[in-house]
């Protein structure tokens, strides 16, 4: 029996050396390289280049970076999910911009981007906070929690104790059962042999082609992506919108979020709502299925913010500003053209 052990160990110990090596050297979603990676992005970006192939990154770990790095604070700070990463200085004339989004974005991610921007000093003037229903929505994502430090910090700034905080332990968590994951090992091999390359490049004042960020911190998007099948576009929205689960609101989400907004206007920050519109087949599907709940759920912010004066811009419907199925990439991303005809419309 202690001779079966000893061979089975001989096995073993060296396959699991191999995964472990391959998927820490590899580590295609640089997952045990996050800080030196979005770090290095960042210098790029804050010298003001634009940097390429970007790709398998965390964003918030970028950001973090990015304000850190900056040696003084914006005139507009853009903030929200990836809806509105194409919005930067460009529709901006003259102004120093920072444009702060994160993909999947709840209110935890509107918290810790503020509480970024507070602890460092470099709360902007103006501020643009793009509103949909996932900012409130019950069902979201965990990964505010790689910079859940400063969300934790404003919230004490809110004065919301009773609110639990986050120590990420559960990132730690992924890391470590990442090394030994044959699932990961599988993603490094197919990442190696299908020759994909993780260094980014700086490109200067040239525009990313691969998948990159402008040194204003928007988006590159590839050509295949923003130049899609429209028909294929239409056919993916009606269906998200029929699978699509139920949009329920999470109360105490949005108690924070009122919260937040008395804390921004008693620091000056002149507050401006963007509603940046879904895809016309997949607004119309949700809204049929679930008893208009988009359009609700756009009254009720914008009565919110009547009552706060706050001035709100664009609507999550895109009728309303003549933009068609081909402003488009996918159905809940609406083109850089379409959205700067609604800045243009709103005369900002």
């Amino acid at each position: 029996m202690k001779s079966f052990f000893s061979k089975l160990l001989l096995l073993v110990l060296p396959v699991g050396a191999l995964v472990i090596g391959t998927n820490f050297l590899i580590d295609p979603a640089n997952l045990f390289s996050s800080k030196a990676y979005v770090s290095g992005i960042a210098e790029i970006l804050v010298k003001g280049h634009n940097v390429d192939n970007v790709i398998n990154y965390d964003e918030r770990l970028l950001q973090e970076a990015y304000v850190g790095m900056q040696g003084a604070r914006p005139d507009i700070a853009v903030i929200g999910s990836s809806r509105i990463m194409e919005i930067g200085t460009d529709f901006f004339a003259g102004r120093r911009v920072w444009n702060l989004g994160v993909s999947h974005a709840n209110i935890n991610d509107i918290l810790a981007i503020v509480g970024l921007l507070e602890m460092k000093g470099k709360l902007p003037s103006e501020l643009f906070i793009n509103i949909d229903d996932g900012l409130f929505s019950k069902e979201s994502t965990n990964e505010w929690e790689s910079i859940a430090s400063y969300r934790n910090y404003l919230l004490d700034q809110l004065q919301l104790q009773s609110i639990a905080r986050n120590t990420g332990e559960s990132l730690v968590f992924k890391r470590i059962t990442s090394l030994v994951s044959p699932q990961y090992f599988q993603e490094s091999l197919s990442f190696k042999l299908k020759g994909y390359d993780k260094k980014y490049k700086d490109v200067g004042k040239d525009t990313p082609t691969i998948s990159g960020r402008f040194y204003d911190g928007s988006i590159s998007y590839s050509e295949s992506y923003v130049h899609p099948d429209t028909g294929r576009v239409a056919k993916v929205a009606v269906n998200t919108a029929r699978t699509a689960k139920k949009i329920e609101a999470d109360t105490t989400k949005e108690m924070i979020w009122m919260r937040l907004v008395d804390f921004l206007q008693k620091k000056n920050v002149k507050l401006t709502i963007l509603f940046i519109p879904y895809h016309p087949d997949y607004f119309a599907g949700i809204n049929q299925r679930q008893g208009s709940v988009l359009t609700k759920f756009e009254e009720e912010i914008k009565r919110q913010a009547e009552i706060k004066n706050i001035n709100t811009v664009g609507s999550l419907n895109s009728a309303l500003f003549n933009i068609t199925k081909s402003d488009f990439y996918d159905p809940y991303h609406c083109s850089k053209k379409g959205i700067q005809q609604i800045f243009i419309n709103s005369r900002l």
